[in-house]
């Protein structure tokens, strides 16, 4: 009988030693559940940050696009006026260009950047 006791002593505390390790594995895997469910949250949040970036930033650049889009066409409107002038005053506007090696400006709104584009479309339409 002392024997039977024994062996069951073991059972039980075998049985109270898995117990213990099977809490001790629930309560790390839910603490690593908890950090995983943060991270997708801050993850989830920096995502949305960026789409919001990018959004803004291709609404600006479409601003920008647009508004050299108008400066080029405001350009070719002013360029297709010179076109139908007489031939003294339209060679008058080359060798200004040529000589000056300024950039033509039709308007304040257009930046530097359209304005060397433009520069060197008029001296070829000049030809």
């Amino acid at each position: 009988m002392g024997l039977k006791l024994t062996k069951e002593a073991r059972i039980w505390e075998h049985l109270e030693q898995v117990e213990t390790e099977r809490l001790k594995i629930l309560s790390e895997f839910e603490e690593l559940w908890q950090f995983l469910e943060e991270q997708e949250r801050l993850l989830l949040a920096r995502l949305e940050e960026l789409d919001k970036e990018i959004e803004k930033r291709r609404d600006e650049n479409i601003a920008k696009l647009l508004e050299e889009l108008s400066c080029l066409n405001d350009m070719i409107s002013e360029l297709e006026g010179k076109c139908q002038q007489p031939g003294s005053e339209f060679l008058q506007v080359r060798y200004w260009i040529l000589d000056t090696q300024e950039p033509w400006s039709p308007g304040v709104k257009c930046q530097s950047r359209t304005h060397r584009l433009c520069r060197s479309n008029i001296i070829f339409f000049c030809f």
